[in-house]
Order: C-alpha cells, then structure tokens, then sequence
C-alpha cells in the first residue's frame, strides 16, 4: 500500500478515574434521559448505514455557497483529531481529548463538557436523547476499552460499560459507535464487534473474530451488521445474534488502519473501499454487484449519493466518482493538497482540503467534481480532515483546537 494511511487513532492518552474504571459497572443515572429527535446529522457520516449523504439538505446550495462567513469559533478543552461533528436537535457535538464537548448549534455557547475517564477515540453518536462515545483508559500496553452514554441535554453519565474480555486491549483504533433505536455497536481491537443495548448497555452480543488484518467500525442496515477488513474483506453479521450472514474476500494485502475501511449502504447495496480500487456488493446476499480497480487506495469515508459513489484516492490528492450501476468513473479532480473524504448534502460534496499545512472547508459538485467553494485557509493541530457537516444554512468544521462554524448571512 503507498501513501499516508489516515484516520489512525490514539489509545490511553487520557487519565483514569479509578473508581469508576475499577468497577467496570453501570454508572448511577445522574438524570433522567429526555428523548430527543435524531434528525440534522446525529452520528458518523450521518446514519448507521453511513452513506455519507443528505440529499435533502439543501440550504447551501452553488447560488449561495460563495456568501458563507465565519459566524463563530468555539475552542475545545483539549486537542480533537479522530471525530467529525455532529449537528442534532440544535446542538453541536464533538469529541476531543478525554472528554466530549455540546455547544449551541446557533450561537457556538457551550451548553456542556463531560470529561471521561479515558480518550474519546471517535465521533460521538446521538440516539433518542443519550450521546454514546467510545473510549480507551490506561496505558499503550495495557488500555481498556468502554461505551459511554451521556444525557443529551445535560451531559451527565447515564451508563458506562466495559467492552471485549478484560485484561486486553479491546478497542480498535479510531473506533466510533453506531448506533440504532435499540442497539450501541462497536469494534473490538480482537477483530470482533459487540452489540450492546442502547438503554442500558449491556452486552447483546459478541462476534467471532472476523476475517482481515484490521476490521473497521459497523455499518447497519435491514437486519445486517457489516464491516470491512482490511481493504480486502467484507463482512455480514445478523444483526440479531451476530452470527456471520455472508464474508467476501475481495484482494490480497493488508491496510494498517481499521477505521479506512468503513463499508456504505445505500439502496440494498454496500459500498466498500479496498486495497486495489472499490467494490459493490449485494446487501442480503454479499454477492459481488461490481469491483472496479481503476482508482486505488480508497480512503474512507465514502459518499454515496444517488447515482455516484465520491472517494478520496490513496494519497488524497484527488477526487473521483464512481458510477454507483458499474463502478466506472464519472470524474476525476487533482487537487494541490489532500482531501481524505467527503460528505455530500444536496448537491455539494464537502471535504477538508489540507495545502501547505491549513485547512479549508472546500465544495466540489457531485455532478461534475468542480470545485465551488473554499474558505479562508484556518490554522490547524494535526486534524485527520473529517468532513464538514452541513445543516440549516451552517457548516461546521472540526479544526483539532476548535469548530468552526460558517454560517449564510441569513441564518448567522
């Protein structure tokens, strides 16, 4: 494999709470959980199927892009690498460091901060009022790995729940949890995932270990839990048991980093980067729909939109869209500087564009791969180049030291 491998997390950075580590049980309700609609863009690439795509977010739009401002910057406790934001019920949450920040989704006040006692390790995931993250306690040989769910309105801690077997390091690096109306899922560093209830967080179910180097977090969609391997294998869980419904090897070699291989659903069909180019494969049945080899290297995270699929080639120094019927490329857009991925609303992809050591939040058509937009170059601490996020007429960065919100004059 050649160029950068991104999106590779870190584990037991933070401090412990003892107390609480210690017992590795249900941490007391310290309020009650007041549900919340999940609408706006809740969790990582905006679903449990990650698609990667709002179609019907249209307030940005090629006619209005060129008027967003900077409308306010809110500074995060500690450094945020791992977690795009996610914009829900009129807050704004991000991950950083040992903790999780919500701010207002208007105004950027901050409405609350939890601190942890381990290192969020990706984006927090917002479900019927909880806010789920994952972290990672102790050192870099010896961590262990938790789910925590935090009030949405407050941030007190409703449950803490261990993962994976005790005495080993039982997260994968960069994990992020998805979540359902009933269900918390996560990867295990074993190359196992574990269901866990959303209500309680007790353990639903745990996997076998799954086939490839470095399995990534779950996509979820009718009734299947799937992953990728690896860049080279692809597979299926029932959602209800967690025994294996289908698993395709698609290639030889070994990516380094389990959160690049983060499969899309879209439309009864899963999307998967690989090693060597991008395959499609049947939903229920795990059969191969396409494997294209023309592109390579393909970073997550994948949009899906509704009739291409937007990737970050190996090395991120372009784009392509690849025709979702046969995986042929619609267009290709050489870039001076790396774009890791990209999320779409309406009809602009978003990415962060990284020249010379700055980021700018930069809009490209889904259609043709123009670029349309790009913003005043902001100063940044060694982000990953998560995709903005995009609702009601704001966009929202995540910088590493802070998020930045661009607003339209009428909504800022």
């Amino acid at each position: 494999m050649t160029g950068p491998v991104r999106y590779v997390g870190r584990l037991g950075l933070a401090a412990t709470v003892a107390a609480m580590v210690a017992s590795a049980a249900v941490v007391p309700v310290a309020a009650q959980v007041r549900v919340v609609a999940t609408t706006g863009w809740p969790q990582f690439q905006g679903s449990p199927r990650h698609p990667g795509d709002d179609p019907a977010e249209k307030s940005v739009t090629r006619a209005n892009v060129g008027q967003l401002r900077v409308a306010w910057t809110a500074a995060l406790p500690s450094t945020s690498i791992n977690s795009e934001v996610v914009v829900t019920g009129g807050a704004a949450y991000a991950g950083s460091g040992d903790g999780v920040t919500a701010l207002n989704a208007a105004t950027g006040a901050s409405l609350w901060q939890a601190t942890l006692p381990g290192a969020v390790l990706g984006t927090p995931s917002v479900q019927d009022g909880l806010v789920l993250v994952a972290i990672s306690e102790g050192t870099a040989r010896r961590h262990k790995g938790f789910v925590v769910a935090l009030n949405a309105t407050t941030g007190a801690t409703v449950w803490m729940r261990s993962v994976g077997n005790l005495g080993v390091p039982s997260l994968a690096s960069s994990t992020t949890v998805t979540t359902t109306g009933d269900r918390a899922y996560v990867t295990l560093a074993s190359g196992q995932v574990e269901a866990l209830g959303i209500k309680h967080g007790f353990k639903v179910w745990m996997s076998a270990v799954l086939p490839g180097c470095a399995v990534s977090q779950p996509s979820v969609a009718h009734g299947l839990v799937v992953v990728g391997g690896g860049g080279t294998d692809v597979s299926a869980l029932h959602a209800s048991d967690g025994t294996v419904a289908w698993h395709d090897a698609l290639g030889p070699g070994c990516g380094e980093s389990s959160a690049n291989w983060l499969p899309a659903i879209s439309q009864g069909t899963v999307y998967a980067g690989l090693l060597s180019g991008a395959a499609a494969l049947n939903l229920a049945s795990g059969a191969v729909v396409w494997q294209d080899t023309s592109v390579t290297g393909l970073f997550f995270p994948l949009s899906v939109t509704g009739n291409a699929v937007i990737v970050g080639p190996d090395g991120g120094d372009s784009l392509a869209a690849l025709r979702r019927s046969d995986g042929s490329v619609l267009w290709q857009s050489a870039l001076a500087g790396q774009v890791a991925g990209t999320a779409t609303f309406g009809d602009l992809s978003w990415g962060i564009h990284q020249p010379g050591g700055n980021d700018q939040a930069v809009a490209f058509s889904r259609f043709t791969g123009h670029r349309v937009f790009a913003s005043t170059p902001f100063s940044n601490t060694d982000t990953q180049g998560f995709p903005p996020t995009v609702v009601a007429g704001r966009v929202y960065v995540n910088l590493g030291d802070r998020v930045v919100c661009l607003a339209l004059p009428a909504s800022g």
